[in-house]
């Protein structure tokens, strides 16, 4: 499964330098206390590596995900829409009375890969709610656009670590994310959120080995009906939703042209499969899951 900057090492002559300051030039850039220099986004931390961050307890929720409804009307004591535990666990509940809770499960390997992109690579521990919320409002100040959404889906996404427990809460966030893409924070938070959509639809899809299948079923009708459409992967796979007599809603995400005027965009492939029935696929201009 997936939904790096490089650094380019600069070439710095210094043939006079005393063996002594180079060592001590070294020591600070190892460390990371050179005047002038910080560390990018990717620089390694002890909380990059997946294992050192997860939680020793077994059955310890390691992240979960909630995305509330617009209307307010979630019961707040009710367990996460979906959970990963530090065994590998993962569990996706139903939006909807009478949906079924899908349960799937990560190797080590998957789990300590999933939290070192979190943790490690996103920095998701620093993105913080309220700090969030100020700078949105400075950019939606600065380029006058509202930073504030009515009618919007709200998302909960919680991590746990050994040694804290965060969260972070932001409404509309696949709008915003194209509303403010210089919103470094906002970024990072929609790129965790679709990565667990991800994880959750193909759980729900039956897992990884039908995830596959499914594509290439998908595939098939798009070579044949949409031959511009590229292939979909079960990366691309972000929704999967339940509906009558055990049929499912699968939804892609790809880039694609859109409109008339052969504008780029991400486009939305949809599969429904129905028991007794063929694959039905559609394409249109995406919808971002939770707008």
């Amino acid at each position: 499964m997936t939904l790096k900057p490089s650094i380019m090492p600069g070439r710095v002559p210094f043939p006079k330098l005393s063996v002594l300051y180079a060592v001590g030039l070294l020591a600070m850039l190892v460390i990371g206390t050179v005047p002038g220099l910080a560390a990018g986004p990717d620089a390694p931390s002890s909380e990059a590596t997946g294992e050192r961050v997860l939680p020793p307890q077994p059955t310890a929720v390691v992240l979960s995900m909630t995305i509330l409804p617009p209307d307010g009307g979630a019961d707040v004591s009710a367990p996460p829409w979906m959970e990963v535990f530090a065994d590998g666990r993962v569990i996706v509940r139903g939006e909807h009375p009478g949906d079924p809770t899908t349960r799937g499960h990560l190797t080590r390997a998957q789990l300590q890969s999933l939290v070192s992109e979190v943790v490690g690579e996103q920095q998701l521990l620093s993105c913080d709610t309220l700090l969030l919320q100020e700078q949105l409002q400075l950019a939606g100040a600065r380029r006058g656009i509202s930073a504030n959404v009515e009618g919007a889906s709200t998302t909960v996404l919680q991590i746990v670590t050994r040694d804290r427990t965060h969260e972070i809460t932001c409404q509309a966030v696949p709008l915003l994310e194209r509303r403010f893409p210089e919103v470094d924070a906002m970024q990072r938070l929609a790129h965790c959120r679709r990565r667990m959509l991800n994880l959750a639809a193909i759980v729900r899809a039956g897992g990884e080995t039908a995830a596959v299948q499914l594509c290439d079923a998908v595939n098939r009708q798009l070579a044949s009906d949409w031959p511009d459409i590229d292939p979909v992967t079960p990366e691309d796979l972000q929704v999967v939703r339940f509906g009558p007599g055990g049929s499912r809603m699968c939804q892609f995400l790809v880039p694609g042209q859109i409109g008339v005027a052969g504008e780029t965009g991400m486009v939305s492939v949809a599969a429904i499969r129905s028991p007794g029935s063929p694959l039905r696929v559609s394409v249109l201009p995406g919808s971002v899951p939770g707008e």
